[in-house]
């Protein structure tokens, strides 16, 4: 949140102390101060339970039916409660949040468990501030707390409760240490518990009061089973263990991931509409939406971004009810300036957008004038760098636990960081693929050299030419094949050809880049005597006196020679087989028309004029009558017939009859 002077609002109180400081205190704070976690010591220093580390059977959990969980809404119950957490070892803790219909959010439930019992704690009470008085369970580091996907649960318990959680066990990176294909809450009850959660409760609204009796079981089910789960998880993770190997100490790995989750802060969100960074900028949402804007278009979307997120605010309402994102899209692509244009566009259309459609058409039209003269978006987006690695956060999972990132409001070693790690812009090259897949859109034209230009034009690729390549038709085959081979490396020296008299019937070769054309041996075997040139001679001229093509011709030697000899010969053969074998069946033909030809003096059978089997004619005057065919369907049509259709009176019209 943002002040009219730029302070970036984290307290209240700290915020009213501020409007009255000088200026130089004012630069001092934010260029200096930072905030630690206020249990970044005990996390960091502490040490887990001994029967963390040890393999032990699983404690049964009681059976889920016969179990009924503690609702806490009063102070006493929470008394209570409290005097039973103190003699627990292992506690398990969930949370059901709600934000559909809040900016922030709040947390509505939490569910806590032991052993033998189970609470559900009703936190919207008006004295939910003195939950507090359970941070001697939960930072405490001799009891052990188990969550799963504990990274939002972490900053809510600090937001909403002021809680802090010390000696965190998070069985979601539990299980993505194992490797399970599913790392799901509801997949680990079906696997350890055989329980089948009911899914559909977790995106209720849990604001609800009296809680209905099915969210009540739901919610009990969040916690009943997940110590019985960590029973198994941690013996499993000792099983796997290798610690002599890299990153083989499985439970330590959990272990110190539980620990830098359990060291998040919350940071109250602020909105900084010229970078667009924070949590809920415009700048994140670009990064991750393939969308290039013009000048008026990238205008109107920051513009109508930041009346989204000032009417949620005030509204106290979630982004996504006031605007959804493809929304927010549409308007910056068409920027509507009527109210039917934007209503066209702002399917859905929520109940604050249509009852403050007139404010938002005032901020499109401001935006797309004052755009015409407004940054590029591409230029906006490429003043974004990736944020270098904070020093105060190992990234190596089993490297000593530290702090995760602080805010540092313009610090000179961390001048991008802000309260929400941030993700670097549009990149000229993937950070996966590198320079492989390039994107046309950030793409800036590259010189090009006009040498490279000329050489695109040309069809052939030609070889730098020197002083001896034109000597090809003087010297003979032989000399051009070898100079051939030489002048393809070979730099020109026109020194030698200057002064020379160019003559116009002179004979040069256009050499390809790659080397001489090479003939097969086989179109020189099949080339009439004639016109058939020696091995590795080149002539000039055939016997007809026409000019051949001046490629080079390389040397065949005696095998490939041989090989298109015999391979001629075989050739030949089958053509004068085959040419045998035609006329001797012309000859059989002829003499089988012939009277007499066959042996005992008869003709042989006119297969041409004799009559067709297939198609011969039947005769019908043989055939005997015979009975009609027997039709099965036949004494179906004596049967009654059915009553025809009456006609149905037309409404509005009558029938006329005649005398």
């Amino acid at each position: 949140m943002v002040t009219e002077n730029g302070i970036k609002q984290y307290d209240a109180q700290f915020h009213l102390v501020l409007r009255v400081c000088s200026p130089v205190l004012k630069e001092l704070i934010n260029n200096r101060f930072r905030y630690k976690h206020p249990y970044e010591t005990e996390i960091m220093q502490s040490d887990y339970p001994p029967e963390t580390y040890l393999k032990s059977g699983p404690t049964p959990f009681l059976p889920f039916g016969s179990t009924k969980a503690t609702f806490v809404d009063s102070q006493e119950g929470v008394a209570i409660m409290l005097a039973e957490l103190r003699t627990a070892t292992e506690i398990a803790v969930d949370l059901e949040h709600h934000d559909t219909h809040s900016y922030i959010g709040l947390v509505s439930l939490m569910q806590i468990s032991t052993r033998q019992k189970d609470w559900v704690v009703d936190t919207l009470k008006p004295w939910r501030e003195d939950l507090q008085v359970l941070n001697e369970i939960f930072a405490n580091p001799k009891i052990l707390k188990v969550f799963h996907g504990a990274f939002m649960d972490i900053m809510w318990l600090q937001r909403d409760l002021g809680l802090y959680v010390v000696g965190l066990f998070d069985t979601f990176h539990a299980s993505r240490a194992l490797g399970y294909p599913r790392n799901s809450l509801a997949s680990l009850l079906s696997k350890f518990a055989s329980f089948d959660a009911e899914k559909q409760y977790q995106m209720a609204d849990w604001r609800i009061r009296p809680l209905p009796e099915e969210m009540f079981t739901y919610a009990q089910s969040d916690t009943h089973f997940l110590l019985y789960v960590y029973d198994n998880m941690r013996n499993e993770l000792i099983d796997r263990s290798n610690p002599p190997q890299e990153a083989g100490n499985l439970i330590e790995v959990v272990l110190k991931k539980s620990k830098e989750e359990a060291l998040q802060r919350y940071e109250r969100p602020f909105y900084d509409f010229e970078r667009g960074t924070g949590s809920n900028g415009w700048y994140n949402l670009l990064a991750r939406t393939p969308a290039l804007f013009t000048k008026q278009q990238f205008a109107v979307f920051r513009a109508a971004h930041q009346w989204r997120d000032t009417v949620a605010r005030q509204e106290d309402e979630s982004l996504h009810m006031i605007m959804p994102k493809h929304v927010l899209f549409n308007v910056a692509r068409d920027m509507p300036v009527d109210m039917p244009s934007l209503l066209g566009v702002s399917h859905p259309i929520s109940a604050t957008l249509r009852i403050r459609a007139g404010e938002l058409l005032e901020i499109i039209r401001q935006a797309k004038l004052d755009g015409t003269t407004g940054p590029e978006m591409i230029e906006l987006m490429h003043l974004q760098t990736p944020v270098p690695p904070d020093p105060r956060t190992d990234q190596s999972p089993l490297g000593p636990a530290k702090s995760i990132t602080m805010p540092v409001l313009n610090d000179a070693l961390h001048p991008a960081l802000e309260t929400q790690r941030n993700y670097p812009g549009r990149t000229a090259n993937s950070q996966f693929w590198g320079s492989t897949f390039g994107s046309s859109a950030w793409q800036q034209p590259k010189p090009t050299n006009p040498m490279q230009q000329e050489g695109l034009r040309l069809v052939l690729p030609l070889p730098q030419l020197a002083a001896d390549i034109f000597e090809i038709a003087k010297t003979g085959a032989s000399s051009a094949v070898e100079t051939a081979s030489l002048v393809s490396g070979a730099r020109p020296e026109h020194e030698d050809v200057e002064g020379r008299q160019s003559r116009s019937d002179d004979i040069f070769t256009l050499k390809e880049l790659g080397g001489p054309r090479k003939r097969k041996a086989a179109d020189l075997q099949d080339a009439p005597p004639s016109v058939k040139p020696e091995l590795g001679t080149r002539p000039s001229t055939y016997a007809n006196g026409e000019r051949q093509n001046e490629m080079p011709v390389p040397l065949v030697d005696e095998e490939q020679q041989h090989f298109a000899q015999a391979r001629a010969e075989s050739k030949a053969e089958r053509k004068a087989q085959k040419k045998l074998e035609k006329e001797r069946r012309k000859q059989d033909v002829a003499n089988a028309k012939k009277p007499g030809a066959q042996e005992g003096g008869t003709l042989a059978f006119d297969y041409t004029n004799a009559p067709s089997v297939l198609h011969a004619k039947r005769d019908n005057t043989d055939r005997s009558t015979s009975k009609k065919a027997f039709d099965p369907y036949t004494k179906t049509l004596d049967a009654p017939k059915g009553m025809r259709k009456a006609h149905k009176e037309i409404a509005g019209k009558s029938f006329t009859f005649k005398e």
